[in-house]
């Protein structure tokens, strides 16, 4: 989970991704849109998808913290 208070980041400009390494093939990438899904297989795409994962798991709380801001938010409801 990324707070609010890391401002915009990296996940607010495309929709839903994925990037699969696998043993002894080339890493590949999917990502989701509204309409359509797209397998991405050019290095240089699939590297920057990796390099945005990277940068939203630097800005995304620990996952102990991501749970007690999630558990906070549903008990002020």
């Amino acid at each position: 989970m990324i707070p609010f208070g890391a401002g915009a980041h990296e996940g607010l400009r495309g929709g839903a991704f994925v990037v699969a390494d696998f043993e002894g093939a080339a890493t590949i990438a999917y990502q989701d849109a509204a309409s359509s899904g797209q397998i991405i297989e050019g290095a240089a795409e699939v590297d920057a998808l990796a390099l945005t994962w990277d940068t939203l798991r630097l800005d995304a709380l620990p996952r102990t913290a991501s749970i007690s801001l999630i558990t906070s938010v549903a008990e002020a409801v």
